[in-house]
């Protein structure tokens, strides 16, 4: 995932330094991102009546911001 989405890893320390993501560490932060990301996926492709809902698609964005901010 580094190799694929390599400034995640700087966006996460820059907000760890500004105190607006939680101090976990990095390794740990990209890990949950990619879970997030990969469990957005398979319910927006197991759902893809929901592709294009705000409802939805701010949801799961929400649910990914919650779990690192502070």
């Amino acid at each position: 995932m580094n190799s694929i989405l390599h400034f995640i890893i700087e966006l996460i320390a820059k907000g760890q330094q500004l105190n607006i993501i939680a101090d976990f560490p990095i390794t740990l932060m990209l890990e949950n991102c990619h879970g997030q990301y990969l469990a957005a996926i398979r319910y927006f492709t197991d759902n893809p009546q929901w592709g294009h809902d705000k409802v939805h698609r701010e949801a799961s964005f929400e649910l990914f911001w919650r779990s690192m901010k502070l």
